[in-house]
């Protein structure tokens, strides 16, 4: 039960056209697993402004901040799973750093500068998702070390850069990203 731009308040809430996520566990749940917290922080809005203007100031506000905007709502995440699903094993996942060093049409009007600051909020990101599930009880797995080599603009890219067409598909994980690095993520810890 995912989609992309949840946020946190999607996950308990729902929204106008989906109801909770946390409505779909049940006390016979056996896995979750959940990655949520960047939307809370705009931070695909915060990449898209990125292409247009310069973006370097908002990345760092958002990233000085981003434990405090996402310490509560994180915990209420893990508490409304733990209350729907008590017996399950849970395990968070984290976000990759977005950007390699390299440019390409993926990266159109984003400086290096500004790529680099967004990997820096990847970094924030991920390590106040991981204290807020540790703190929950559950298993934490970073996405950082799974993707590196595979950001937008490399070789072998596991992440969508821009793509004008569809942009909600733009800085999300591609198909191969959500095979080789988040099941493969998952798969090494659950077995």
């Amino acid at each position: 039960m995912a989609c992309s731009g949840a946020t946190t308040a999607t996950v308990l809430n729902g929204s106008s056209t989906l109801p909770p996520q946390v409505n779909s566990l049940a006390t016979t749940t056996t896995l979750v697993t959940i990655t949520v917290g960047g939307n809370d922080l705009g931070f695909a809005s915060l990449i898209q402004r990125c292409v247009t203007s310069d973006c370097n100031a908002a990345l760092t506000n958002t990233r000085t901040s981003a434990a405090a905007t996402l310490n509560a709502k994180l915990d209420a995440v893990y508490t409304g799973i733990r209350a729907r699903a008590p017996s399950a094993r849970v395990v968070v996942l984290g976000y990759p750093r977005l950007f390699s060093t390299a440019s390409c049409f993926g990266t159109s009007g984003i400086t290096s500068s500004e790529r680099a600051n967004a990997n820096l909020l990847s970094e924030e990101i991920d390590r106040v998702i991981g204290a807020r599930a540790g703190a929950g009880g559950f298993a934490y797995r970073s996405a950082l070390g799974s993707f590196t080599g595979h950001a937008v603009c490399s070789s072998t890219a596991w992440l969508n850069g821009l793509n004008i067409f569809n942009t909600t598909e733009s800085f999300h994980p591609n198909r191969t990203g959500q095979n080789s690095g988040y099941r493969a993520i998952l798969t090494a810890f659950t077995g």
